[in-house]
């Protein structure tokens, strides 16, 4: 799928993490209520990244980080799971 290429992609630019992963999840949440007239192909994100090439202080401001970068993807996916490892 291009969305998720499009989100690896942005994420290797901004922070060259040694691991990410990203899993659509979407097909585990089809028919829920706010996403049923979604008309964006991934509805449901897990990113998997390694922790340590994030920037930030703390586990709560590298995910802040991370979900800044991809604040345009919130507007059409519904749910974005961050895991650091």
């Amino acid at each position: 799928m291009i969305i998720l290429s499009l989100i690896k992609e942005l994420i290797i630019l901004k922070y060259h993490p040694e691991h990410v992963e990203l899993i659509d999840n979407s097909a585990n949440h089809s028919g829920h209520a706010g996403i049923r007239d979604s008309t964006s192909e991934v509805t449901h994100l897990k990113i998997i990244v390694s922790k340590d090439d994030i920037k930030g202080k703390n586990t709560l401001e590298k995910h802040k980080n991370i979900a800044a970068l991809l604040a345009e993807y919130y507007k059409t996916i519904h749910s974005i799971e961050i895991k650091l490892i």
